[in-house]
């Protein structure tokens, strides 16, 4: 535990220095590489769980993960900001590891918090991959899920075995065979086999890499790539800085699987000197009793081992009465008024006793709904009800409580669903070219001179060159209910998400401009950041003022844009206009707080609403309706 201990703290200050730079590199090495002992998620989510198993023992499911985080987490960065967003709009996992998390959902934030497991678990790699998939479940999906629990069942093997491939064909089993996991593991001891680092490490950046120096398939190669080529060499962790992008993480999974295998004692003397045993905690960790030395994580993390193995070994029946409850909706469908909602509940009797439960739901936006069964001990079921009569919320979370009766007592569990508002759609617009008419002079396009090009036919005009509608006529349309009236196409678009496919409301491909108005309700006069993003160009404007306009086309991702909002007490009218100069038509948009810090540094508003200014519910012209029905 101590060896695996060193190496994580080991692999993360050697690569904390470089993160984020996506290229190989030649470092000079040396003991001065060690000289700054750096905070580190990679370890100080580990103390988390470690707290966590200290406190309440192996008995916990995803409602301990659940709660734990939102207690103790403040990192507001990519997944852990969406995760923690989630939380505290009612949702519980894996359902928190998916919700508008598609750019950073399968990122390194889980893998680099494998070893906790496999050390408490140690020689148990199914329950090491058990927890760490709840674990990861939080905040990730998809192949980072797989990845820790893969990583966390190699570190509980690693206590039985030092050789790099048989751990890695012993921890294949706890992953989906036929997975991006799996596949990655095959082409790396492949291309290892057959061309060695360098290659290899070309190869995996060629067929995995990302924008993202996050993006966990290309790092988790890297990692793999380093415990082949160091084998049980202690030393070959040198070798892997060189691979930069994510480099304190593949850095320090790497380390501190190797440090499993070989033990405190038998890592090199250079290590142990380089190495301060001061445990740094990142500050945005509250409220626990961290470890303070290498030593002092080293024992608790045994205390932990041997309390764990003890109940596991010895297994013995539970008394306890504990039911806890999760809840899943399988889609945020966007809702009207009477549609029908189906919340699944998953119900866990945590004792040996079996346990007559009345499950209720309660809630202002939904018809209440009720069941009565029993709960076999140590039993899991899923339940679906269907909560009818949806109102919409004026708050960012639509609340409901799960209500639990069972053995004379009453558990409440406060859940909610997500609520994105809702928004004026406004066009598309779009108008053809002229400077595309002429054919190709020297291969004509048509046998008729006077057709224009085939350029011209399958293509409009960049919709940046035109005005369609200003702020004001928007506001005076708006204002006397006249959009259709006008000739202008004008639709409620109520979003599921922070994302919006915005094409699947009208009909075609091509060049178009479209409007999207929203009024934000504040409390106070406040500052918070907007952030979207768009394949294409964005302008905005707030309260009748231009406040941001995109100077060059970028691909789209959450933080793509961003624009500071200074909000006034009362209504606020956003207006923006989105130019798409491609056939896509999704757009994010998110508020987060301000605070005087970078939007990387805050975390998403949980206060804040969109709001149709029609007040309407969806409404498109039927002509359009039908031409749709028609062409189609």
């Amino acid at each position: 535990i101590k060896g695996g201990w060193l190496g994580k703290c080991a692999g993360g200050i050697l690569g904390a220095p470089i993160e984020g730079y996506k290229r190989f590199n030649e470092i000079p090495l040396s003991g001065d590489l060690f000289k700054t002992n750096f905070p580190n998620d990679d370890l100080d989510l580990q103390l988390l769980w470690l707290d966590m198993l200290e406190k309440k023992g192996i008995h916990i499911d995803e409602t301990d993960f659940a709660k734990h985080w939102l207690e103790h987490v403040n990192f507001p960065w990519n997944e852990y900001g969406v995760a923690t967003h989630n939380l505290k709009l009612g949702l519980d996992l894996p359902q928190t590891g998916i919700q508008d998390n598609a750019y950073w959902g399968q990122s390194m934030g889980s893998p680099i918090r494998s070893e906790i497991w496999g050390m408490v678990f140690a020689g148990k790699p199914e329950l090491a991959a058990k927890f760490a998939t709840m674990d990861s479940s939080l905040d990730h999906s998809g192949f980072s899920v797989e990845a820790e629990a893969f990583l966390s069942a190699c570190a509980a093997l690693a206590f039985e075995s030092n050789h790099i491939k048989n751990i890695f064909s012993s921890a294949k089993p706890y992953i989906s065979g036929s997975g991006v996991m799996a596949q990655l593991l095959t082409d790396v001891s492949t291309w290892y086999d057959s061309y060695g680092f360098t290659t290899t490490s070309k190869l995996i950046k060629q067929k995995y890499g990302d924008a993202d120096f996050t993006s966990a398939p290309m790092n988790i190669g890297f990692t793999l790539l380093s415990l082949l080529h160091a084998q049980e060499d202690f030393d070959g962790l040198f070798k892997s800085l060189h691979l930069g992008h994510d480099s304190d993480c593949i850095v320090a999974t790497a380390g501190a699987l190797l440090g499993i295998i070989n033990g405190y004692e038998n890592i090199p003397d250079n290590w142990k000197k380089w190495i301060t045993p001061e445990i740094m905690v990142s500050q945005e960790l509250v409220g626990l009793q961290c470890p303070k030395t290498l030593d002092e994580l080293t024992e608790r993390t045994f205390q932990v081992a041997q309390n764990i193995s003890e109940i596991t070994e010895k297994p013995s029946k539970s008394t306890i009465s504990k039911i806890t409850a999760r809840a899943w909706v399988s889609k945020l469908e966007e809702k009207s008024v009477g549609e029908n909602t189906i919340i699944q509940i998953t119900l866990k009797n945590h004792g040996s006793k079996r346990l007559k439960v009345k499950l209720t739901i309660e809630s202002d936006c939904f018809r209440n709904s009720e069941v009565k069964e029993y709960l076999a001990g140590n039993e899991e079921r899923d339940f679906f009800l269907n909560v009818i009569d949806y109102r919409p919320s004026k708050k960012p979370k639509i609340p409901y409580t799960i209500i639990l009766e069972y053995d004379n007592k009453q558990e409440r569990f406060e859940k909610g669903l997500p609520n994105y508002g809702s928004w004026l759609m406004i066009g598309p617009f779009m108008k053809d070219d002229p400077d595309l008419e002429p054919f190709h002079e020297t291969y004509p396009d048509h046998g008729l001179d006077s057709l224009p090009s085939a350029t011209y036919m399958n293509h409009d005009t960049d919709p940046t060159k035109h005005s369609f509608l200003d702020v004001a006529t928007i506001n005076k349309l708006i204002k006397e209910d006249a959009l259709a009236a006008k000739g202008y196409l004008a639709k409620s678009i109520n979003p599921s998400s922070f994302s919006m496919d915005l094409g699947e409301h009208f009909y075609g491909k091509g060049e178009r401009s479209i409007y999207l108005v929203a009024d934000i309700d504040s409390t106070k006069n406040q500052k918070k950041w907007l952030c979207m993003g768009a394949s294409g160009f964005i302008t905005t404007w707030l309260n009748d003022g231009l406040c941001y306009q995109s100077k060059e086309l970028r691909r789209r991702w959450p933080y793509a844009h961003a624009t500071e909002l200074h909000l006034k007490k009362g209504k606020n009218r956003l207006v923006l206009r989105l130019d798409c100069l491609l056939d896509d038509f999704t757009f994010d948009i998110g508020i987060k707080d301000h605070d005087n810090r970078h939007y990387h540094q805050t975390q998403w508003d949980t206060s804040l609403l969109f709001t149709n200014p029609l007040h309407q519910e969806d409404q498109v012209n039927e002509g359009l309706k039908s031409a749709i029905g028609t062409n189609a």
